[in-house]
C-alpha cells in the first residue's frame, strides 16, 4: 500500500481516519445508534460525536448531562431546563414544564395551578389560584379596578354615563370638553340651556362657541 495507507484484510486503509481500523487493523470504533451519534476516527483515536451544521463533528459529548445533546444528538434542553441522566428537567423545585419552558405554577399567571390555566385581567396567581391584584375588586365574577372602571366606578355596579363621563379615582367625572351643570355633563360651547356657563339659557337663539346667537 502506498504511504500513509496500511494493509488490513487485503485492503489499504488510513489508520488515522478509518473508523473500522482506527490506529490498527483490529480496532473498530464503537457505535451508539441510540444517541443518534456518529463514530469517527481522528488521529488514530475513536470519537463519538454529533454532526454540526458546518460539517464538523462535535465530540466528547456526555449525553447524560449535555444540555445541547441531552439523551441524543440535537435534543436541546430549553426554557430553563437542565440535562439530568439524559432527560431534560426543570432546575427549581416545584417547577413544571409548560409549552417547553419551566414555570412555577404557584405564581405564573399564564399557568396558574396547572399548565394553560391563564388568569384574567387584573388577576395574579397566588398559591396556584387566580386572585384579584392589590387594588382590584371582584365584581360580577371579574376582577376590576374600581378606581377607573366606568362600569364599576368606586364600587361594583356604579356606572358612569359612557357618552359623557369617565371614571377617575373612583368618581364619575365629565369627559374632557364637558362641564358639570345641574348634575349633568354638558358642552358649554353649544348647549342652548347652558351656553358659555351653567344656566345661561339662549331661549329661541342658538348657542355657538359659547355665545347665544340669533339664527334668523
Amino acid at each position: 500500500c502506498p504511504e500513509p495507507l496500511f494493509q488490513c484484510g487485503g485492503q489499504c486503509v488510513d489508520l488515522l481516519t478509518d473508523a473500522n481500523h482506527c490506529g490498527n487493523c483490529a480496532t473498530q470504533c464503537a457505535r451508539a445508534p441510540e444517541f443518534g451519534a456518529t463514530t469517527a476516527c481522528i488521529e488514530a483515536e475513536c470519537f463519538l460525536g454529533c454532526p454540526q451544521p458546518d460539517g464538523q463533528l462535535e465530540v466528547d459529548i456526555d449525553f447524560m448531562s449535555n444540555a445541547a445533546h441531552c439523551g441524543g444528538c440535537g435534543n436541546e434542553c430549553v426554557g430553563g431546563q437542565q440535562c439530568n441522566d439524559g432527560n431534560c428537567e426543570c432546575v427549581e423545585a416545584g417547577e413544571e414544564i409548560c409549552d417547553g419552558a419551566c414555570v412555577d405554577t404557584q405564581t405564573d399567571a399564564l399557568n396558574c395551578g396547572q399548565c394553560g390555566n391563564q388568569c384574567g385581567d387584573a388577576e395574579e396567581c397566588v398559591d396556584g389560584m387566580c386572585t384579584c391584584e392589590p387594588g382590584a375588586d371582584m365584581c360580577n365574577g371579574q376582577c376590576t379596578d374600581v378606581q377607573n372602571d366606568p362600569d364599576n366606578c368606586g364600587d361594583c355596579g356604579i356606572q358612569c354615563d359612557g357618552d359623557f363621563e369617565i371614571c377617575s379615582m373612583g368618581q364619575c367625572e365629565c369627559k374632557p370638553g364637558f362641564d358639570l351643570c345641574n348634575g349633568q355633563c354638558v358642552q358649554l360651547s353649544n348647549d342652548p340651556n347652558n351656553c358659555g356657563s351653567c344656566d345661561n339659557d339662549c331661549g329661541n337663539d342658538v348657542c355657538a362657541d359659547g355665545q347665544c346667537v340669533n339664527d334668523c
